[in-house]
């Protein structure tokens, strides 16, 4: 509705949407293509991704610090909190065999 000769829009997208605009007009494209999830620009790892993709299509050399290296840096930290729970989970495991802490408790620990 029209209040005070001025239109108010509430929880609108208009605002999200000139936003956009302002922020293409004032950052370089390269910045622009952003991690949804984390704003860490996509160009930091993309080189990496598409090396990673050329060699797998090519059948080349491929190794697993390869693919590591071309994973963002959430990503990377999502693998390695995965890596040292599950190291953890099977520590306790081991080093407490009186706790009667199985295969199938440890499984839906980590999961």
């Amino acid at each position: 509705g029209k209040m005070c000769q001025c239109w108010c829009q509430l929880f609108s997208v208009c605002a999200l949407a000139q936003e956009a605009r302002e922020a293409r007009l004032l950052l370089p494209p390269s910045m622009q293509r952003i991690d949804i999830i984390t704003p860490q620009p996509f160009h930091e790892y993309a080189k990496d991704v598409n090396n990673v993709r050329r060699r797998f299509m090519e059948k080349a050399n491929r190794t697993w610090v390869q693919h590591y290296a071309a994973l963002s840096h959430l990503s990377r930290y999502i693998l390695l909190g995965f890596v040292l729970i599950v190291a953890f989970v099977v520590m306790i495991m081991f080093l407490h065999p009186m706790g009667g802490f199985g295969w199938g408790d440890a499984l839906v620990l980590i999961a």
